[in-house]
């Protein structure tokens, strides 16, 4: 079960602030994980073809590709995007829903199937009379998705951080697509009291020997 990491000491102006000042800082993108830590990707098993991003929470095209670093034997997405801010411009609705949904083809060696591992970290700052919902979907093209969610009802101040509990992992020896999907939502009467950010979000990945028959 994913729980809310203990509270930080952010301020909420700064963050304002640097959500819409340092665009150029936000939009760099992480690759995470040592090659040591997975050696196993050292063989090319599977390789990272293309990548694609939708949604209002996203990183705007065409300087977001620009701006994440993917190489073909990369363990991991991660990405940083300005726009993932609640409850965003005027005017102030009693509801606001920003997601991003990243899509990764990849091709996998003949005896080896991929699995996906997805996260995402964000801040929230919730006033009375608001509620807040971060959700997380990891899953391949043609599968059913599992959801993790995280709900928040009552004032608040802090980190948040939410993943997929278990790796999920493609059919064995078949070249498929990658997708997560992550979603945060405001609803209250005062939104402009109440702040969201998702400050990054992506997947990393893992490879295992496997048997098609």
């Amino acid at each position: 079960m994913n729980q809310p990491l203990a509270s930080g000491s952010e301020d909420l102006l700064g963050m304002t602030l640097k959500a819409y000042n340092m665009k150029h800082y936000l939009l760099t993108a992480l690759v995470l994980l040592a090659s040591t830590m997975h050696p196993s990707f050292a063989n090319d098993n599977v390789k990272i073809v293309d990548i694609g991003l939708a949604g209002n929470g996203c990183p705007e095209e065409p300087e977001s590709m620009s701006t994440i670093l993917i190489k073909q034997d990369d363990r991991s997405v991660r990405i940083i995007s300005p726009h993932f801010v609640l409850p965003g411009k005027p005017p102030l609705r009693t509801l606001v829903r920003y997601k991003c949904d990243v899509a990764v083809s990849v091709e996998v060696g003949k005896g080896y199937q991929v699995g996906i591992k997805a996260s995402a970290k964000a801040f929230i700052e919730l006033h009375d009379a608001s509620k807040s919902t971060v959700s997380l979907d990891a899953f391949f093209t043609g599968t059913k998705s599992k959801r993790e969610e995280i709900k928040l009802s009552s004032p608040t101040h802090q980190n948040l951080e939410i993943s997929n509990n278990e790796t999920v992992w493609s059919e064995c020896g078949a070249d498929t697509i990658l997708r997560m999907k992550i979603a945060a939502t405001l609803r209250g009467k005062d939104l402009g009291q109440s702040y969201l950010r998702v400050n990054s979000f992506g997947m990393e990945f893992e490879q295992r020997a496997c048997s098609s028959t």
